[in-house]
């Protein structure tokens, strides 16, 4: 039910939410004007920024608040925005940075170039430059159809064509990510969330109660919500 005019208004969304933006709240719940000036000041700010340090700030943002212990915790391993690979130390490897990169590239060839150029990167730097990278490419980023029957599949077979498959592991997100059929996982594995049937399997393990009462609508929800990114 909407609020009376009177009673409802506008805020920002918090600092580290993937997109500036408002949203909506009770009058008892509005920041002060200099709080609300301030926040729009930094939204400005950040709408100025060249698109690769817009899409890092974002994409931090979003590690932050998904995949880290500070926010949903998606990954055991990502310990912050900055730093993953954490809790592995019994198997020989020690936390290292994160690297941001940025794409600007719609064609498949180009996005190749990119994605070799940071692996590459990470490769000759060793383990202990980097741990992992998360690479932004926008111009994909309403293009789902293909990038998960074409462009992951092609990144799939490169890696494992360079002779670097137990090297270099790379896992599929998208804003639009659904996870596939379980046909289709059958063939194309590598990089994607486990299939509902898979993950009622787990849960089973840890909590049977709660396996009973999902649907597979609600495992397949689940599962595709972790891989979406901004």
């Amino acid at each position: 039910e909407l609020l009376p005019p009177s009673e409802r208004g506008f805020a920002p969304l918090p600092g580290d939410a993937p997109v500036r933006g408002l949203r909506r709240t009770a009058a008892s719940e509005e920041p002060p004007p200099a709080a609300t000036a301030a926040a729009a000041t930094a939204a400005a700010s950040a709408i100025a920024l060249p698109p690769e340090e817009l899409a890092r700030s974002r994409t931090a943002a979003w590690v932050r608040r998904t995949l880290s212990p500070l926010g949903l915790r998606f990954c055991p391993y990502t310990a912050s925005a900055e730093v993953s690979g954490s809790g592995l130390e019994s198997f020989g490897v020690r936390p290292a940075p994160i690297a941001y990169a940025h794409s600007e590239a719609g064609s498949v060839a180009s996005l190749l170039v990119d994605f070799w150029a940071a692996a590459c990167g990470m490769a000759e730097g060793g383990e202990e430059s980097c741990s992992s990278i998360v690479l932004s490419a926008p111009s994909w980023d309403d293009r789902w159809g293909e990038w998960h029957r074409t462009v992951f599949p092609l990144l799939e077979a490169s890696v494992l064509a360079a002779g670097l498959g137990r090297t270099l592991g790379i896992v599929c997100f998208h804003p639009q990510y659904e996870t596939p059929s379980d046909a289709w996982l059958a063939r194309h594995r590598f990089g994607h969330m486990h299939s509902p049937s898979k993950l009622r399997r787990y849960l089973r393990e840890h909590d049977a109660a709660l396996a009973a009462r999902s649907s597979e609508s609600d495992l397949r929800w689940a599962g595709s919500y972790q891989r979406r990114s901004p």
